[in-house]
């Protein structure tokens, strides 16, 4: 009888205590390009790209447009984290890819993943 008690009242409370919460998720590309002197922090170019999947991209030649209607342009990385935070999405995760020509840096790939509950 205990079993069946255990049983009857651990299989509810597994079910409702998992989030059901639906994501949408966006991969953010900055591209970290050596301008000139590749030596030199002040000449790196940066170029950001975003994927949310199905289609729907932006690029620096097709930027984001605001509720306006106009585009949004970012310098950087983290202008972009913090734009995205302002609209309800969270911070994932980030991997980073290096591209090299023969030894000296040519381009950085920094991948930022984030998400945002689908209401």
């Amino acid at each position: 009888m205990k079993k069946i008690f255990l049983i009857l009242f651990l299989i509810p409370a597994v079910c409702w205590s998992q989030d059901t919460t639906k994501y949408r998720f966006v991969d953010i590309m900055g591209i970290t390009k050596a301008g000139g002197n590749k030596s030199a922090v002040s000449t790196l170019q940066v170029e950001i790209f975003l994927d949310f999947g199905k289609g729907e991209k932006y690029t620096p030649d097709e930027p984001m447009k605001d509720e306006k209607g106009n585009p949004v342009i970012f310098t950087s990385i983290i202008d972009m984290l913090n734009y995205l935070s302002q609209k309800g999405w969270f911070y994932v995760g980030v991997f980073p890819v290096e591209q090299y020509s023969g030894t000296s840096f040519e381009r950085h790939f920094t991948h930022v993943l984030m998400k945002k509950p689908i209401k």
